[in-house]
């Protein structure tokens, strides 16, 4: 099948008086509109959203199960902050996704997925002037994030995805003294990369394979009931500088773990399945793997930091020391009309 989605809406967007762990923010930026109906979790949305890949590389593997193109791209540009009028400052993001599934052919239960992105912002320009008000310049900046992701997934009992993305970063910030050249103020760039896994389990599947017999509510239709767990550490890379290589930044290295419930009952033609009535229910948690020492220098972190499985993600609790807390849930009615809705909580007040 093909899927395009064509989006326009608010973004989750980094605050700009947040503390200054990390450079390079708006890598955490969440360009999919259906993640931020959501709050902002990925685990509920890789199987039908290129853009999921961007935050999550393993979504493809599982999007290639029945999926073999995929294009996601915005309208038009969105206001970055339009609550202070800024026309100028706007974000654009557009995804595509190649998908094959080997079980079709040669009964392999393997597929796998292909995808590329380019998340752009515009900071806009800002004219200087000196002490006297006389003009010194237009002050203009961008930034930027293509990449690349590859991703396989095994359906055997489990459904078991991974995926590896390799992005290319730059930001760049120049000035225009009015008939001389343009000059670069400082120009960020790094390699970075993001990786990750998903794991679903076919509740209803498992069940039909030990040869136990699901109820049919209605003819050509299933039940399905399938729990997943998922893990990503994203923008890995070294740290960065502008102009002077002795004040080089972190990037913002993010470690996120999530929880996600789907269930629903499908109605099967001969050109595929279609969710009659489908429910998806997810819970993540993000961390970020740059932490300020008391002397005020920044270092990234391993593992998971702060998170604990059982108390954060089982259970919900909140330790005051997660960077943030997301929860959303989606009904999907037919495939063609979707309720969601979402909660993120900025729990250390970074984002």
């Amino acid at each position: 099948s093909m899927v395009m989605l064509i989006s326009s809406t608010d973004l989750l967007v980094a605050s700009p008086d947040a503390p200054r762990e990390a450079t390079l923010g708006f890598l955490r930026f969440s360009p999919s509109t259906q993640a931020n109906a959501m709050g902002k979790t990925y685990a509920s949305t890789f199987h039908n959203s290129p853009m999921a890949s961007i935050l999550h590389p393993a979504s493809l593997g599982l999007f290639a199960r029945e999926n073999q193109f995929g294009y996601s791209f915005y309208e038009e540009n969105i206001d970055w902050l339009p609550v202070f009028n800024m026309d100028e400052i706007w974000f654009d993001a557009s995804s595509v996704a190649f998908g094959i599934n080997l079980k079709d052919n040669f009964d392999i239960p393997v597929s796998v997925g292909l995808g590329f992105h380019e998340v752009y912002l515009n900071l806009g320009e800002i004219e200087g002037s000196d002490e006297f008000d006389n003009p010194t310049g237009v002050f203009s900046s961008w930034e930027k994030n293509n990449g690349t992701t590859i991703s396989v997934a095994l359906d055997y009992f489990l459904r078991v995805s991974y995926g590896y993305t390799l992005k290319k970063v730059e930001s760049h910030r120049s000035v225009d003294l009015g008939g001389w050249p343009e000059m670069g103020v400082g120009d960020a760039k790094v390699n970075a990369y993001d990786y990750g896994f998903i794991v679903e389990m076919p509740v209803v599947s498992l069940l039909e394979k030990v040869d136990l017999k699901i109820p049919r509510v209605l003819p050509n239709t299933k039940f399905y009931f399938d729990p997943g767990l998922f893990y990503s550490k994203t923008n890995v890379g070294r740290r960065v500088y502008f102009v002077d290589p002795t004040k080089a930044n972190p990037i913002p290295r993010t470690v996120s773990l999530g929880i996600n419930l789907k269930t629903g009952l499908t109605y099967r033609t001969k050109f595929g399945e279609i969710n009659l009535l489908a429910f998806n229910w997810s819970r993540e948690l993000d961390e970020l793997l740059v932490k300020r020492d008391k002397n005020g220098y920044t270092q990234y972190t391993s593992g998971l930091n702060d998170l604990q499985f059982w108390k954060n993600l089982i259970n919900g609790k909140a330790n005051g020391k997660i960077d943030a807390s997301k929860k959303g849930w989606e009904i999907n009615f037919a495939d063609c009309y979707f309720l969601r809705r979402g909660r993120f909580e900025d729990i250390e007040g970074k984002i």
